[in-house]
């Protein structure tokens, strides 16, 4: 499980990075993908959003080959006001059109 994953019983996303300003996945040999932005939220897991949806249980995710990167241009807060308190206003996101670019640069 990649670090600051929760292991969960029965598995979700999680392990969301939020603000910031680059991510770097290598290899072991320095080869890789770096991303760039001002912000950036983003999530590398081993298996994909597929697989961790159909997973009832932890041992049913089975890592992939591959790192399955996400990245959000922003995310809704956290809260739904149906057994507690709503998003704070400062942290509603709403629909609304958006632009979203990243700088890529391949590691050698």
């Amino acid at each position: 499980m990649p670090a600051g994953d929760t292991p969960c019983v029965c598995p979700q996303a999680n392990g969301n990075r939020a603000d910031a300003r680059w991510v770097c996945l290598t290899a072991p040999d320095g080869t890789g993908l770096r991303v760039e932005r001002r912000r950036i939220g983003f999530t590398a897991r081993p298996w994909s959003t597929a697989a961790l949806d159909a997973a009832r249980h932890a041992t049913g995710l089975v890592r992939s080959d591959r790192v399955h990167l996400h990245l959000d241009h922003a995310h809704h807060g956290l809260g739904s006001a149906a057994c507690g308190p709503g998003v704070l206003p400062r942290y509603v996101l709403a629909a609304e059109p958006a632009s979203f670019s990243v700088a890529l640069r391949v590691l050698r």
